[in-house]
């Protein structure tokens, strides 16, 4: 999985039940990608926090720093009730 911190604020398109519409992600926003392949307009895919969206490439590889994040696999995840024992 692809994670990036963005550094300067950028232009995603949210996608919703509503249909789409356009907004900004701050400096300091998680964006994880879902998909590693720009579509035809040169968006890519991901997440921030819960919303879905798309970036230009090229903003992203401008203005977000790829972290280094790795997600230890099932068998060591700590279930929320297990941890409150």
């Amino acid at each position: 999985m692809r994670v990036y911190r963005i550094k300067n604020a950028v232009r995603a398109v949210i996608a919703g039940s509503g249909g789409t519409r356009l907004t900004e992600l701050p400096a300091g926003a998680v964006f994880s990608l879902t998909n590693l392949e720009p579509d035809a307009n040169g968006m890519i895919e991901g997440t921030s926090g819960e919303c879905t969206a798309l970036l230009f490439l090229n903003d992203l590889e401008e203005r977000a720093e790829l972290m280094n994040v790795k997600i230890p696999s099932a068998s060591v995840r700590i279930s929320p009730e297990v941890s409150q024992a």
